[in-house]
């Protein structure tokens, strides 16, 4: 894929050169995709061609830029998820199970590869674009109630002192739906039969065209591993390692290992335990560095620790450094399952936004309660901004979806180029 080596200079194109915002703002990563994994390269600009939705995802670094340039920098910071939009909200199986029952299937934020310090708006915003681009056809006045259900929902959840002191909303039946069929035995064996083989401390992953062994990973992330969880409450044995030659949009060009544990319980029954599936993954630096490059937080004091905003209460969830990276270790289970937004109605989606909020607040307060920072204070402050910016982030969120559908235009026209 002949994509050039044109360097990643700041722009100086005018917001409506959307040739010229690709050329600087996205190829460039993709130039360096190429260069370490050519075949994922060509598959990331393929999906991105394809996919106004997957064009959005993958070109995290355009809607940063367009961020500072039309919300800025200013009102209360928060370390945020950093790719916030509604695919990356899923049904999860990861937290603490119980010596006679599995992990519970919840929902919550499912990517966390890009968080990194900045306002609490930039999540918010990049949700409700993420819908707009869903729903192309609702009426403004709908999506303005929805940006208000939303922020109602974020700075309530806030202002009830976060996490815990608010009870969920009911779920809107599209999601009731997907829990209710994740939440069963059938489907948790089945996938783990696709992946292991064996059980007990016997157990062993499938190795395959998916599945590889990868000797020197395993050298290097046994004992990174055990050391990670040590001092945890976690009684946990590593039994295997493989490496993953598949993923998804945002894993494409980085390599990801499946680790097979068995997960002991306390008490008599001490050399039971239940498998579970770790995923590693590359963890380069979030996409909104290239622009935030400060950090309003004072290091708190305690032991030297990576912190991440843990997702679905994951107790394996940790980062994990290497000599010439930094890698994102946590639970694979076998939800993960997405709602579809474009299916749902205004009702329902209203609902929908209403559950996003508190579980947005929710990871944004877990993130202050790790750095901690004055989570009282800054909550508060927080709050009371998202009661005055309903309409606000209404229109910037339909502004950044119109963004990013010229620039979808153009990066589709540009690819075939670059195919050829």
């Amino acid at each position: 894929m002949p994509l050039g080596n044109r360097p990643a200079n700041a722009p100086s194109a005018r917001v409506t050169d959307y040739p010229e915002l690709i050329e600087t703002l996205l190829k460039p990563e993709l130039v360096a995709l190429s260069a370490v994994d050519r075949d994922a390269a060509r598959r990331r600009v393929r999906k991105m061609a394809a996919d106004r939705q997957a064009f959005y995802r993958g070109s995290l670094g355009m809607g940063a830029w367009w961020m500072v340039r039309k919300a800025g920098l200013t009102g209360a910071w928060a370390w945020t998820a950093g790719d916030v939009h509604h695919e990356n909200f899923a049904t999860l199986s990861v937290g603490p199970g119980k010596p006679d029952a599995p992990p519970p299937v919840t929902y919550d934020l499912a990517d966390v590869d890009d968080e990194h310090p900045a306002p609490w708006r930039w999540d918010v915003l990049r949700l409700l674009g993420s819908v707009v681009l869903a729903k192309p056809d609702q009426k403004g006045s709908e999506f303005s109630g929805i940006a208000a259900a939303l922020l109602a929902s974020y700075g309530s959840a806030l202002g009830a002192e976060g996490e815990g002191s608010r009870a969920m909303p009911r779920p809107p039946a599209a999601l009731r739906d997907l829990i209710d069929e994740d939440d069963t035995d059938v489907r948790r064996q089945a996938f783990l039969s696709r992946l292991v083989q064996g059980e007990g401390d016997d157990a062993r992953l499938r190795l395959g065209p998916d599945l590889i062994k990868d000797l020197p990973a395993r050298g290097f992330f046994v004992p990174a591993l055990t050391s990670a969880y040590e001092g945890s409450a976690l009684r946990v044995t590593l039994l295997d390692i493989a490496r993953r030659s598949t993923g998804g949009m945002s894993s494409l060009g980085r390599r990801r290992w499946f680790v097979l544990a068995v997960e002991r319980s306390a008490g008599r029954d001490a050399r039971a335990g239940r498998l579970r599936l770790i995923e590693i993954k590359e963890r380069p630096p979030s996409a909104l560095s290239r622009y935030v490059q400060v950090h309003p937080f004072a290091p708190a004091p305690g032991p030297a620790a990576s912190f991440t905003i843990t997702m679905g209460n994951d107790p394996f969830q940790r980062v994990v450094h290497g000599p010439s990276g930094t890698y994102l270790a946590r639970t694979r289970c076998h939800a993960r399952r997405t709602v579809d937004v474009a299916a749902l109605e205004h009702v329902e989606l209203e609902r929908m936004a209403e559950y996003w909020g508190v579980v947005l607040a929710n990871a944004h307060v877990r993130g202050m309660r790790a750095l901690k920072c004055d989570v009282d204070a800054r909550t508060r402050d927080i709050a009371v901004e998202a009661g005055a910016a309903a309409k606000d982030l209404a229109r910037l969120g339909w502004e950044l979806a119109a963004f990013t559908n010229k620039a979808y235009g153009a990066f589709r026209k540009m690819a075939k180029g670059w195919e050829e």
